[in-house]
């Protein structure tokens, strides 16, 4: 009787932690997911930035 006890407790313990870690790995995904547009932008703002300082430098080179 003790041994089968064991084993549902053991079954129930097992299953609780496959759904906390499927619900850690949705946490972390939406995380990603609101933090990846906010990158992109800042990334494009440098980049535009950069490009920016390349044209003023070819501006004052020609003159």
């Amino acid at each position: 009787m003790h041994l089968s006890a064991m084993a549902y407790n053991l079954k129930k313990y097992l299953k609780f932690i496959t759904k906390t870690v499927r619900s850690d790995a949705k946490t972390v995904y939406h995380v990603v997911l609101n933090i990846k547009p906010l990158m992109t932008l800042k990334v494009r703002h440098l980049q535009a930035h950069k490009f920016e300082n390349k044209q003023t430098r070819l501006k004052t080179k020609a003159l």
